[in-house]
């Protein structure tokens, strides 16, 4: 009995320590809980979520709508009617002197084929092959050398006042002077048939180059042959001249020129543009103010250009702005009008929330890295719109903190 009961005490101690230890565990677990919640409730009261937003970026164009081109150029004129043969592609840069294209007057230039062919497949027997024409020269020379001889011998024998001698050598003289004369006029008979057949082509292949009249560049540029009904109307030097009805009016009415089409005399066929500058004129209100230089977007093409003085109108509160290209490319030249938007040159303008700012010695903004950190960022104000502020300084789409006074002092990165 005693045993038992020992038995009993010590299951009871056991069980007793257990409890205990599982009270110590369960009160270890609901302080570490009750902790946590503390500890996030008070990051969430002291130090609120840090919210992000992406900057805008903001369209800065002072315009956008049509303008008219001004371009130095040179017509090329068809000279005489015939089919164009093109042979630089348009588009290309030309120099002074290469050849561009061809006007074939193919009816002629067939006819004189046609007859060079039948000079060149004329039978022997109508015009002397060259080793007839050889032999023939070699006698002729050999005639005319035994006169010489014969003649030296009268001349002796005249000398020597050998009547017997003088007499053989008169009869011998006259007979190789007729045999002279008669070599001569077989050579002629052989070589007249030849000069008069080269003659013959020699002005067929004259006639062939009048046939087909080849236009060659007179001055460098782009070449284009999609010319239209003011070719050479608008040069850059007249800007001044136009008028606002001009630049409203205007319009391209362009006819590319394939290859193989029939040309008339005196049309144009096409243009060599000068590519060292060209000009837009666009009519705007007089409250436009333009810096020097300006970046000019026409489709996917942007460029440079500078803003030249306003020209006065007769249309009250409107001008004409001139902007002058710089070494523009070919395609935004093609045309009369085009439609642009204008833009000063600058740095890149963002919109971003004010609450993003932090205004002190220098205005920053922070922004978030890709590796998590947070940057600061110099900015520069250019405007103020209720809750939203365009600045400069920010790369395109660049992430930024919407309020940087919940940022936890050791997350900046310096």
């Amino acid at each position: 009995m005693v045993a038992v009961r020992s038995k009993r005490r010590r299951a009871r101690r056991r069980l007793r320590v257990a409890k205990r230890l599982l009270l110590i565990v369960l009160v270890g677990i609901l302080v570490y809980g009750v902790f946590n919640l503390v500890s996030v409730a008070y990051r969430r009261v002291v130090y609120p979520p840090v919210r992000y937003q992406q900057a805008q970026a903001v369209d800065t164009a002072v315009f956008a709508g049509q303008a008219l081109v001004l371009r130095d150029e040179l017509a090329l004129v068809a000279a005489q009617a015939g089919v164009l043969n093109i042979l630089v592609d348009h588009g290309a840069k030309v120099q002074t002197g290469q050849s561009l294209f061809e006007i074939v007057d193919k009816s002629l230039l067939s006819s004189i084929d046609e007859q060079l062919a039948l000079t060149s497949d004329e039978s022997p027997g109508e015009v002397a092959p060259e080793a007839v024409i050889v032999e023939r020269r070699q006698q002729l020379l050999h005639a005319q050398q035994s006169v010489r001889t014969l003649a030296g011998e009268v001349a002796l024998g005249v000398r020597s006042s050998d009547a017997g001698v003088v007499a053989k050598a008169m009869r011998e003289l006259t007979r190789a002077r007729q045999n002279a004369q008669k070599k001569e006029q077989e050579y002629a008979f052989v070589t007249r048939s030849h000069t008069l057949q080269e003659e013959r082509r020699s002005a067929l292949l004259v006639q062939r180059q009048q046939a087909i009249h080849v236009v060659r560049a007179s001055t460098p540029g782009y070449l284009s042959f999609v010319p239209d009904e003011s070719v050479g109307a608008l040069p850059t030097s007249e800007y001044a001249s136009v008028t606002i009805d001009m630049v409203r009016q205007q319009r391209s009415v362009v006819a590319a020129r394939p290859n193989g089409e029939r040309v008339p005399a005196g049309q144009a066929v096409g243009v060599v543009i000068d590519p060292s500058h060209a000009m837009l004129i666009f009519e705007a209100p007089e409250t436009i103010a333009l810096p020097q230089l300006v970046d000019v977007a026409i489709g996917d093409t942007v460029m440079l250009a500078q803003a030249l003085p306003p020209l006065l109108t007769e249309v009250e509160g409107k001008v004409l702005v001139p902007l002058r290209l710089e070494s523009p490319p070919l395609a935004p030249l093609l045309q009369r009008n085009v439609q642009l938007v204008v833009r000063p040159r600058g740095e890149l303008v963002s919109s971003i929330p004010s609450s993003a700012l932090v205004i002190g010695e220098e205005t920053i903004v922070f922004v978030k890295a890709d590796t998590g950190e947070h940057l600061e960022r110099i900015v520069r104000v250019v405007l103020t719109k209720g809750n939203r502020t365009h600045v400069t300084g920010l790369n395109p789409l660049e992430t930024v903190v919407v309020n940087p006074a919940r940022l936890p002092p050791a997350v900046v990165a310096p």
